[in-house]
């Protein structure tokens, strides 16, 4: 998840000085692959692993990109702005979680 994160992070550094589109993609995509991965008693884990990952990535990107500021409220700005994000990895990862469990898988 972490992976697939920092790839969507890093292209959108590319293209402009803010996490975007590519980090949602990319974030939405390694929560569902982590939960269809994962054994059935770390769903939970993994579900709740999206929010914490995006913070890691805009603490990261804060620090690395110089347009950006490493402070607490330039940190809390990015996690802000990137709650839809946050919200459509979690959202995706507890659907998965949830027909994983319905199944039996």
């Amino acid at each position: 998840m972490f992976v697939g994160g920092a790839l969507g992070a890093f292209t959108d550094l590319l293209l402009g000085p803010v996490l975007g589109l590519g980090t949602l993609v990319m974030l939405a995509v390694g929560s569902v692959l982590a939960c269809w991965l994962v054994r059935r008693r770390g769903l939970l884990t993994v579900v709740l692993a999206a929010p914490l990952v995006y913070l890691a990535l805009s603490a990261a990107a804060a620090a690395l990109a110089p347009t950006l500021s490493f402070s607490a409220p330039g940190i809390a700005a990015g996690v802000v702005f990137g709650f839809p994000a946050m919200a459509v990895a979690t959202a995706l990862a507890v659907v998965v979680a949830a027909l994983r469990q319905v199944t039996g898988r």
